[in-house]
């Protein structure tokens, strides 16, 4: 039982224990035996065969009376033994109670409207009568599949407000055992699959998942939660939901940024909202999953693989946009802060062979995630003044660049790379695309090339280089190159001149 349990209603009669609240008490201070023994908590007060395997089995219900009765003292002045001995009077004479409207109950099927008749009839006990039919049905299904699917059919069928209650409240003693949860849902695979697996069905906004399994019951349960209230059945599954974010252990993956990502899908699913502050448990409960998941210890690992400064501030101001609380944004919004005050920046901003083109594209990129993201004014005003100078100092080579007159090649113009000569397609004085090639270097690799043109007299030009790899196109080699030697440099220049 959590920290939390208050408790629930101080029960003073025996039939009091068979009202909804009281029977939560029951689920959340029997929880493990009632999950063990595949037992709804509606089954082990109204059949006394059940309500007496629990007074036998040791000290099951002695630890359960002493939690609840620790709970309901405690802001009182009375000792816990004597709310001790009441609770035991009182599941001593609920259960005579129970047997005796048993022996008088005929056996017979269950139908929708004599659940009806029962429940709703207030001077003979119809109440404890009704749940004890209902009690009787489940315990005759092999599996909590079985219990689900009676459930569903009878309320799909009955929509009296008395039995739409009780049922609502029983269908949440099932979703409350751990083991009908693994059966319910086919096992989930890890504890991402469980959390959207249950988001689903709280939303009623369920879609099976790929595997071929029978999800007929839960179809049933989907249109039920769609057409009514189901209260308690969906606070069953939040406290669920609530207990798998409990803990440390990783819902999806132990890739850092891959668990940050289904930690954030989940939160997405769970309407938790980013940069909110969450009053309930599961919000709370998020807010401290992505406390742990976003830390400076973690950073290096969140950006992981990520090739320049840009795509770590991409990578980055995702994370700050996913992000639930503000532990997580406030250690994002930081990060932030250190790329884009790297006193290299501009050098180290686009990463190694990123083309002008390229890096201008990155440049509005990121100029346009900051300003639409939900940093604070100051930071979204101090980051887009830094992008705007990367732009600024970026804008004299690339006219440079645009300006450099730039000639298609003769047929016969070719350049030879570890002695394979592949086809030059154009030039200029300071770059150069040749190929395809069927097995091209990478992009920033170093290359030392020769280079073989011919003149518009018909003089044929041959030259080595050094050349660096920008990009590659469809196996052809873009590149920009320097002359091995300045009387090749001057011999460039003058072709060039002539054009």
């Amino acid at each position: 039982m959590d920290e939390t349990f208050d408790g629930g209603p101080i029960c003073q009669k025996a039939h009091e224990l068979s009202a909804p609240p009281a029977r939560r008490v029951i689920v959340a201070a029997l929880r493990d035996y009632l999950n063990s023994t595949r037992l709804t908590a509606t089954e082990l007060v109204h059949l006394g065969a059940h309500s007496r395997a629990l007074t036998d089995a040791g000290t099951e219900l002695q630890g359960a009376v002493q939690k609840v009765a620790i709970a309901q003292v405690r802001t009182t002045k009375r000792p816990v033994a004597e709310r001790v001995r009441q609770l035991f009077d009182l599941c001593t004479a609920a259960t005579v109670e129970i047997e005796a409207l048993q022996k008088a109950l005929p056996p017979g099927a269950v139908t929708p409207a004599a659940l009806k008749g029962l429940m709703n009839d207030t001077y003979a006990d119809g109440l404890r009568r009704g749940l004890i039919l209902l009690a009787r049905h489940l315990s005759e299904a092999k599996n909590w599949t079985g219990k689900l699917d009676r459930c569903a059919d009878i309320l799909t069928a009955e929509s009296d407000p008395v039995v739409e209650t009780q049922i609502d409240a029983i269908i949440g003693e099932i979703f409350s055992a751990e083991s009908a949860v693994v059966e319910l849902l086919h096992s989930p695979a890890n504890g991402f699959a469980r959390l959207t697996l249950l988001a689903a069905l709280v939303d009623a906004a369920w879609s099976d998942p790929e595997g071929g399994k029978d999800w007929t019951v839960i179809h049933k349960l989907v249109t039920l939660l769609k057409s009514r209230k189901m209260t308690a059945t969906r606070q069953a599954l939040k406290e669920q939901i609530a207990r798998a974010l409990e803990g440390t252990i990783p819902i999806a993956s132990k890739n850092a940024y891959e668990e940050f990502e289904a930690l954030a899908t989940v939160a997405e699913k769970l309407h938790v909202r980013e940069g909110q502050a969450n009053t309930d448990q599961i919000g709370q409960l998020m807010e401290r999953r992505m406390a742990g998941a976003v830390r400076p210890e973690t950073l290096a690992a969140l950006t992981e693989g990520c090739s320049s400064v840009a795509a770590k501030m991409l990578r980055t101001l995702a994370i700050h946009e996913r992000s639930v609380g503000a532990a997580a944004r406030g250690t994002a919004a930081t990060a932030l802060g250190h790329l884009f005050n790297r006193g290299d920046l501009h050098a180290v901003f686009a990463g190694t062979g990123a083309s002008p083109d390229e890096r201008q594209k990155l440049i509005a990129e990121v100029h346009d995630k900051i300003v639409k993201s939900s940093l604070s004014e100051q930071r979204r005003k101090t980051f887009a003044q830094l992008v705007a100078a990367l732009r600024q100092q970026a804008a004299p080579a690339d006219a440079e660049r645009r300006a450099a007159l730039r000639l298609p090649a003769h047929p016969d113009d070719h350049v030879v790379l570890n002695g394979l000569r592949a086809p030059l397609r154009n030039w200029s004085v300071s770059g150069l695309l040749f190929g395809p090639m069927q097995s091209p270097p990478a992009i920033g690799a170093s290359l030392t090339i020769k280079v073989s043109v011919i003149h518009s007299g018909g003089e044929r030009i041959r030259f080595d280089a050094r050349a660096d790899v920008l990009r590659i196109i469809d196996g052809q080699i873009a590149a920009k190159y320097v002359c091995a030697t300045p009387e090749a440099a001057a011999l460039v220049r003058r072709y060039f001149e002539k054009k």
